[in-house]
């Protein structure tokens, strides 16, 4: 489409077409310039996000490891029980909601349809 034009353009030679021509194809050829270079730009740049996707996961992969060298148990344990005991209250007000007969007890079928009531992918 473009060189079309630009033919079209030469052969309306006149002082004023000349230059006009001149300055049309210095253009196409710096668009397509600037093509090249943006698409270079977005390969440069997709393989910058791609390795640093990599770097990262390869960091957190090494802390995994080092935390892993001096893992406690029982420092872990203690963790996880103070993370129960925060998060019992949650649980406890989930079984209330979900016994209806208030007999302190929830039967089988109460458990199942008060887990798949409060699921988010239903």
């Amino acid at each position: 489409m473009r060189s079309d034009i630009l033919c079209r353009l030469y052969f309306f030679r006149d002082k004023h077409f000349e230059i006009m021509f001149c300055f049309i194809l210095l253009l196409v050829l710096f668009l397509n310039t600037i093509k090249n270079i943006q698409d270079k730009y977005m390969l440069i740049y997709s393989a910058i996000i791609t390795l640093c996707i990599f770097i990262h996961c390869f960091t957190v992969y090494h802390i995994q490891l080092e935390r892993m060298k001096h893992f406690d148990f029982d420092d872990w344990r203690n963790r996880y029980m103070k993370w129960m005991n925060h998060n019992k209250s949650r649980i406890m007000d989930f079984f209330r909601k979900q016994d209806r007969d208030h007999d302190g007890r929830i039967t089988r079928r109460e458990f199942i349809d008060g887990i798949l009531g409060s699921s988010r992918h239903r």
